[in-house]
Order: structure tokens, then sequence, then C-alpha cells
């Protein structure tokens, strides 16, 4: 990551070191939805090939069994509040609020 990279925790403000361990969590937070008909395609490969789902996932297209509906937030958490129970509440919270503010930005930007 350089420099220009880095922003204050996202839970608590502070920058990633505060507390002195070099260690941090980037978390990205994205949107996405299951697309059926690849999914019916992989199901029905995997019953042809016996229930073998791996055998299926190798002899199958390989296509996503799932698609974006919006950009992926990244945010920086610092380790003292990824790791404290109250971090990781807030932490479920943030990714609410984000999956919140893209539907509220894909109802603006829709045609």
């Amino acid at each position: 990551m350089k420099h220009r990279d880095f922003k204050p925790c996202a839970l608590c403000g502070k920058g990633m070191m505060h507390r002195g361990d070099p260690t941090f969590f980037e978390v990205t937070i994205g949107r996405r939805i299951i697309s059926p008909g690849a999914v019916n395609r992989a199901v029905g490969m995997e019953l042809m090939m016996g229930g073998n789902a791996e055998l299926a996932n190798l002899m199958g297209p390989d296509e996503d069994l799932a698609v974006a509906v919006s950009n992926d937030h990244k945010v920086l958490i610092c380790t003292p509040c990824a790791l404290s129970p109250q971090g990781i509440a807030q932490i479920e919270e943030r990714i609410l609020d984000a999956a919140e503010e893209a539907d509220a930005s894909e109802a603006v930007t829709a045609p």
C-alpha cells in the first residue's frame, strides 16, 4: 500500500498503528447477486456427473455464479478495534450502512 492509500480507522478514527501494533485489517464490502441461470447450469452439470461437484467444476463452463451489483468499498480497521467485541459489532453496522449507501446511490444513478 502506498502512503496515499492509508486512511484513519473506519471505527475509531485513529491511525493504523496508534497502539503500536503494525498489523491492521483491510475490509472490502461489496454487494453481489446470485445468477440463477448459472446456478441451474452448475447444478445440472453436477447431476450429470453423478453428484460429484469437483468433477462438474472441472467439466463445466466455469462461469460466475454471482455478479457484483455495486462497487466495492474498502475500509481500514486497526487491530484493537477489529479484535474487540465492540469493534465486531461496529464492523457489522458499517457493512449494513455501506450496503444501504450503495442501494441509495444506485437508485439515484438508475435511469
